[in-house]
């Protein structure tokens, strides 16, 4: 029985991930790192930027360069692009206004990205800001469980009736690792990815999520 929704952020409520491997790719092709978008989808998708540093320094060794400069790019790149499009994925405002079941938000996001996104998109107005999990604020970033099962603890429900909505292999993981049912969502996600991981369905968009939680629940 689904008893709660917990969902990702990026590339799930915002078409966010999407953004960010843009600007990923734009930026390491001009450090001289032939990453494609395609390769950032998969590759660095669902990390934290710590995540993502280490990620290609062990790929990519001495050509990394000055990070701290190529962060702060990055940063104003992707906040000045959120601001311009507010890039909510579409049916997701439609989707939460309509949920009966208790729901919260788990990303891998810092707390001040992921604030600043909720407030540039409008959505800040569905989610308290103690039902927003970030599992780098937490020191317990995806695939860690961690800020899944704080979700969960926080809504009184136990992880076995909890649904994670992901987008990514490492999101997926956590869920997943967290004793969750994970469903994976494809707008701008691979399904066998996902399903390689173990998600245990997949959907890609936001208004079929009423009808599949309901369905889930009468079988």
């Amino acid at each position: 029985m689904i008893k709660a929704i917990l969902f990702d952020c990026d590339g799930v409520l915002m078409d966010t991930e999407r953004m960010a491997n843009e600007i990923n790719a734009e930026l390491l092709q001009q450090a001289g790192i032939p990453m494609t978008y395609e390769d950032c989808r998969l590759h660095l998708t669902g990390r934290t930027e710590a995540g993502v540093k280490a990620w290609l320094e062990a790929n990519f060794e001495g050509k990394v360069g000055d990070w701290d400069a190529a962060s702060l790019v990055w940063n104003q790149r992707f906040r000045q692009r959120v601001k311009d499009t507010k890039p909510v994925m579409p049916g997701a405002e439609m989707m939460l206004a309509s949920l009966t079941l208790p729901f919260a938000v788990v990303t891998n996001a810092g707390w001040d990205d992921m604030n600043f996104k909720f407030e540039a998109t409008g959505l800040d107005r569905f989610f308290a800001s103690d039902l927003r999990f970030s599992g780098q604020a937490l020191n317990m970033p995806k695939p860690h469980p961690g800020a899944y099962l704080a979700a969960a603890s926080k809504l009184a429900i136990a992880p076995e009736h909890c649904v994670v909505i992901e987008d990514s292999i490492i999101g997926a993981t956590a869920g997943l690792n967290a004793g969750m049912q994970v469903w994976g969502f494809t707008a701008d996600a691979k399904e066998s990815d996902l399903v390689g991981v173990g998600v245990h369905r997949c959907f890609e968009r936001l208004d079929q999520l009423s009808d599949m939680v309901v369905k889930a629940n009468i079988q």
